[in-house]
């Protein structure tokens, strides 16, 4: 007699359980209820046909019931609940099509597969329609109207696990306003905090605004409102927290539930032989945690449909158990997880030990290398592998496919030396990844060597080591810890005679991560840029754009990467010249400070047994000061013939240089411009455009423009000037021609300005601390902070910056922040004054200063007392990396309104003259009064501020009047 076998549920675990069993059974009668409309879809696809990766909702339905009674004799039944199991009758109660008309069906084997459900915040407001899951087919198209007919725009996601993260980055990629709440320290809660951190920047890099430990405390029709009493506009709210089992069906039964899900045994046996369950809906043995556990992934509930049916048809089968291997990507990053955290093994009584290494994805030397970060944890006794972090830009899945099979067979670290994994170099390294930490972990349990984790590092404890940093110069100057001492490992063993043996020494190796940030990393992936740079073409790349646009942000990130990737790019030296507001640049003479600080940054860039440095130490030191015109350009190509390929970046251009004056800077360092030449030059400036059309005409055909500001910002008379100067080049801009600046570029801009903002913070304390004043060569940010010395905080003069700070950077620890970043990149003035005049004092100063005038963002400014020497600046300024404890004062409201004490202008004059429409609006809805603004601060906005003269228009006030009335007279 056939068996009878009843299935509830038809997603992965079920219809899995089902297809195999007619293919072991012709003969069994298999029913499956489903209480959806959809049966076999791809529910892990949702959130890509949310942003339209997979264009068509369609595309997800796998199978429809009609195709499932074909080609397999299954009878599916949607839109069908099962309310009740009668374990002694061997039956079920359905009810089908929503009616009150309930069926008995009969079984002989009963398998549950009904998942998992989402977690529902315990707020108010927590059943509203503008809230929505992820699950099904219903969900999605839910979302699709919300979008298309309400008009949604800001989305609030809550929850930072794989679902939230997924639908976060694909509605962000349609351009929306996305924010994501979770109640943990960190997105991916399941793994290591120092891991997530990496995809906190890229999330925020592309535009997501994330708020950490915060929950939702009340949810209506427009807002969300968090536990800190931040308010996020939300037309949308989408439900990502997690899930629990569905087990109310089972508990109804009688069946034994465990602590998270349906107990069952490794047939998938529930306590009653004759019912099965599977999926996200029962609890399997951990393999790491060795006890049983919800794992709500499709691989295992697949697998676990399959071995189901095999144990119904006779087959002598056992589920293994878990390890909990996902993948998942997040922007352009990917992240790889198996087995358990630190953090978590440490929670669960368990003293690992672990390492993190920071391999190539493939061969370096081949196009297109990029770093990935493995994170490995495994057992001090034995070295058997207990869980695994990987994050990168390729062949992440690749790697925990490899680590999550040696998992699964018990495999130690000892075992991952040994693997001998597929090599090309497109694809992988003769020392492949997994290789490389099983070395490091094999290393580690051996004896071989001894490591220490940053968490592990108090100040107390750095105070008794002696800390070795073997990298080289510029990687020290870049950033170190501050009892570092810099001994490169070349020189190691000439001067370990130095080091006090009676110490116990700590050694800080090098470790190549990529230190792009990811808003910049559009500039330097762009084939015109990489095709500039690796055939030395002529033309001069022009990065254009209003004040804090990330010009600078982009030319340093630029100068950084080429001075890591010499082996790639060509370059043998860089030089960096920024002009600041005080240089005048009207006349040739006003260049030869440019002239003279980039023949000594040259200068210092020589090998210490150049002939042309033997010469110039003999002569020539003394009179790089006053050269200019030939004579320079015969010492610069004197010196460059000796280096190679060079790059000279002229950053800062005066607004009002004349034309005679930077052709004849740009014609002395690049006279000729010919393709064989080895000298590329790259400027910025603000805009107006500071090159008239002569200058154009003179350099036909080799500008590059490259502009830093939105299509999508109001202002015509750059847009216009920038598709002058690109129409009247030969070649084309970076950025295409219809699309200036693209949705994307714009979003990762304004991430760019959010870094500048923290940069700016840190170093304005630094230099508050070091007893320096601090001047910012950024306008756009120029005022927005003053450093208080009486209460040793700052006070933030913009009141829209300090909504900006306290809502998406610092959160609920807005009082107190921690910021750390390097003071990378500073004024070259500092060659200026004869500061330096021996040779070998200027070489020193070289060493210990040139890396960060050509390696860093932001640059900044430190100017010291009138009476201090300034070669005593270089003595003082800390050249290292250390986080400044911040007390920020945000304005209160009597102060909002408050004239400034240096200027004698109101917030609000400031804002329609130097700032935007949002600051405009920010003051005048907190109370600033439209009776401050006289006509001839209307008259100064109008030549200056066109952003705003559109928005006070639209509020009714005559800007135009001012201007107008002068034309008359």
């Amino acid at each position: 007699m056939p068996q009878r076998i009843i299935i509830i549920g038809g997603v992965a675990g079920g219809m899995s359980a089902a297809t195999r069993l007619r293919r072991l059974d012709e003969s069994a009668i298999i029913t499956v209820f489903e209480q959806g409309a959809y049966t076999g879809f791809a529910n892990c696809g949702i959130p890509y046909a949310l942003g339209k990766v997979i264009e068509h909702d369609e595309e997800l339905i796998l199978r429809t019931p009609d195709d499932f009674k074909q080609r397999f004799d299954i009878d599916v039944h949607l839109h069908a609940e099962v309310v009740s199991i009668n374990r002694e009758k061997h039956s079920v109660s359905v009810r089908t099509g929503g009616d009150d008309c309930i069926r008995q069906f009969g079984y002989d084997k009963l398998i549950l597969a009904q998942g998992a459900e989402a977690l529902r915040p315990s707020c108010a407001g927590a059943e509203l329609d503008n809230i929505a899951t992820m699950q099904t087919i219903a969900d999605l198209q839910k979302v699709h109207d919300m979008l298309s007919n309400c008009d949604a725009k800001h989305i609030c996601v809550i929850g930072a696990g794989f679902i939230g993260i997924e639908v976060a980055e694909n509605l962000r990629k349609l351009g929306l306003d996305v924010s994501i709440v979770e109640y943990g320290s960190h997105v991916f809660p399941p793994i290591d905090g120092e891991m997530a951190e990496i995809l906190h920047s890229e999330l925020r890099n592309n535009g997501i605004q994330l708020f950490l430990n915060e929950s939702a405390q009340k949810i209506d029709k427009s807002q969300v409102i968090l536990s800190s009493g931040c308010v996020l506009p939300a037309d949308l709210v989408i439900l990502a927290a997690g899930v629990r089992a569905r087990t109310g069906l089972a508990r109804q039964a009688g069946l034994v539930l465990g602590a998270t899900g349906v107990s069952v045994n490794t047939h998938m046996q529930t306590s009653d032989p004759d019912i099965y369950a599977v999926g996200d809906m029962v609890e399997t043995q951990n393999n790491i945690m060795e006890k049983p556990a919800m794992l709500a992934l499709a691989g295992p509930a697949n697998r676990q449909g399959r071995m189901a049916a095999d144990h119904i048809c006779g087959k002598a089968v056992n589920y293994r158990g878990n390890v909990g291997t996902s993948v998942c990507r997040v922007f352009g990053l990917t992240l790889g997880f198996v087995g358990l955290s630190t953090q978590v093994l440490r929670r669960l009584g368990h003293d690992p030990l672990s390492i993190t290494v920071h391999p190539p994805d493939h061969a370096g030397y081949f196009p297109g290398s990029q770093t990935m970060t493995i994170k490995l944890a495994f057992r001090k006794e034995t070295g058997h592998i207990m869980g695994v972090q990987i994050i990168g830009r390729g062949g992440v899945d690749k790697r925990i496919d490899v680590l999550a099979t040696a998992m699964q067979f018990g495999s130690t670290v000892f075992d991952l030396e040994h693997l001998e994994l597929g090599y090309a170099p497109p694809y992988g390294s003769a020392k492949d990844a997994v290789n490389m930490a099983g070395f490091v972990a094999s290393n580690v349990l051996r004896g071989d060597c001894k490591i220490v984790q940053a968490e592990q590092l108090t100040r107390e404890k750095l105070d008794k080591l002696q800390v070795v940093d073997v990298r080289s110069p510029e990687e020290f100057a870049h950033g170190h810890l501050h009892q570092a001492v810099n001994l490169p490992l070349n020189d190691l063993r000439q001067q370990s005679g130095t080091l006090d043996r009676s110490r116990p020494t700590m050694w800080q190796p090098a470790v190549d991560l990529e230190r792009i940030p990811g808003s910049c990393q559009w500039f330097l992936d762009h084939p015109k840029l990489k095709e500039w740079l690796s055939k030395a073409s002529s033309g001069l790349p022009w990065l254009q754009g209003p004040s804090a646009t990330g010009k600078t942000l982009l030319s340093s990130c630029l100068v950084y990467h080429i001075r890591t990737n010499r082996g790639t790019v060509g370059h043998a030296a860089v030089a960096c010249v920024y002009f600041q507001e005080r240089h005048k640049q009207y006349d040739v003479a006003d260049f030869n400070h440019a002239f003279a600080s980039v023949l000594r940054q040259l200068v210092s860039q020589l090998p210490d047994t150049s002939d042309t440095l033997r010469k110039l130490e003999l002569a020539e030191y003394d009179k790089i000061p006053r050269l200019w015109g030939d004579e320079f350009t015969r010492l610069l190509h004197r010196i460059t013939g000796e280096l190679g390929k060079v790059l000279i970046i002229l950053d800062g251009v005066a607004a009002d240089v004349t034309t005679k004056a930077l052709t004849y800077l740009i014609l002395a360092i690049n006279p000729d411009g010919g393709s064989d030449q080895i000298i590329q030059v790259l400027f910025t400036s603000q805009a107006s455009p500071p090159i008239d059309f002569s200058l154009v005409r003179t350099f036909d055909g080799r500008f590059l423009p490259v502009p830093t500001w939105p299509s999508e910002m109001p202002m015509p008379e750059l847009l216009a000037a920038i598709d002058q100067i690109t129409s009247a080049c030969k070649d084309v801009s970076i950025h295409d021609k219809a699309d200036t600046f693209s949705k994307e570029s714009f979003l990762r801009i304004r991430a760019s300005q959010s870094e500048m903002v923290l940069c700016i913070l840190y170093h304005a304390a630094m230099a508050a601390d070091a007893g320096y004043s601090m001047t910012m060569p950024m306008a756009g940010c120029r005022g927005l902070i003053i450093w208080g010395e009486n209460d040793q905080s700052f006070r933030i003069r913009s009141p829209l910056l300090g909504d900006y700070l306290k809502r998406e950077v610092f959160g609920t620890n807005y009082d107190k922040r921690w910021v750390t970043t390097s003071p990378r990149y500073l004024s070259s003035d500092i060659f200026a004054n004869g500061a330096c005049r021996s040779s070998a004092a200027l070489k020193q100063c070289f060493r210990e200063y040139v890396p960060l005038v050509c390696s860093g963002i932001p640059r900044f400014r430190l100017e010291e007392d009138q009476s201090s020497h300034i070669s005593r600046q270089l003595k003082q300024i800390p050249l290292k990396t250390r986080p400044v404890m911040m007390n920020l004062r945000n304005i209160t409201s009597a102060e909002v309104f408050a004239k400034d004490d240096d200027a004698g202008d109101t917030p609000l004059v400031k804002a329609v003259i130097h700032g935007g429409s949002a600051s405009v609006k920010f003051l005048l809805g907190n109370g600033a009064q439209i009776s401050e603004l006289n006509e001839g601060i209307l008259k100064q906005c109008r030549q200056e501020n066109p952003d705003v003269v559109v928005y006070l228009q639209e509020l009714g006030i005559d800007v135009l009047a001012a201007d107008e009335i002068e034309a008359e007279d």
